[in-house]
């Protein structure tokens, strides 16, 4: 058990670590993740899946500044699962939606695993915003800009992902449409069912 924890902590770390190095430097990022070869099934419970937990924690941060008593603890457990799971199912919703396309843009063998690998840490840059929104006092118009700079990352993960250049503006209308868009949409959806 001990060394199992060990081992989630030490990609846990490196899942962070990447998700930091996409935001300052997505070329080089997408590089330092190729080195990294990683498996897209460990990357998903050890990375991906312990950082919508912490994402969704923050949703207790709400809490501490909203002046209205209508926020409760119920409220923000309810939020937190509105968040988790909107971004859960989004990391499956893309790829799936992806695979009918993605042969005609690339010509990489591995595509799956590395579509899989792109999509994680899209989904954890896009679980981030969540956060820092649930961190602020006050909604930021600044915010509402920040999933163009995740599409900005996954333009930059066009080499990764061996995308020909002539199918590049196709293949950032298919991401965006099936990676940004469905986590916002399931939490609009999830969130009016609540």
């Amino acid at each position: 058990p001990r060394i199992c924890h060990e081992i989630c902590k030490k990609y846990m770390l490196l899942y962070i670590k990447h998700l930091f190095q996409l935001i300052i430097s997505p070329g080089r990022g997408w590089e330092d993740i190729g080195h990294a070869d990683s498996d897209p099934r460990r990357l998903l419970l050890n990375g991906l899946l312990p950082w919508l937990a912490v994402v969704a924690l923050t949703s207790f941060c709400r809490g501490l500044y909203t002046q209205t008593f209508d926020y409760s603890a119920i409220n923000a457990i309810i939020y937190a699962l509105v968040i988790f799971v909107s971004y859960f199912l989004a990391y499956f919703i893309a790829p799936m939606a992806m695979s009918f396309f993605i042969d005609s843009f690339t010509s990489a063998s591995d595509i799956e695993r590395r579509l899989s690998t792109v999509v994680a840490y899209s989904t954890g840059l896009l679980a981030m915003i969540a956060a820092l929104e649930n961190c602020m006092p006050s909604s930021l118009t600044l915010m509402h800009f920040l999933p163009i700079y995740v599409a900005i990352i996954i333009w930059k993960a066009t080499p990764y992902l061996e995308i020909k250049t002539e199918s590049t503006g196709a293949f950032m209308i298919l991401a965006i449409l099936s990676i940004i868009a469905p986590p916002y949409l399931l939490r609009l959806a999830l969130g009016l069912l609540v």
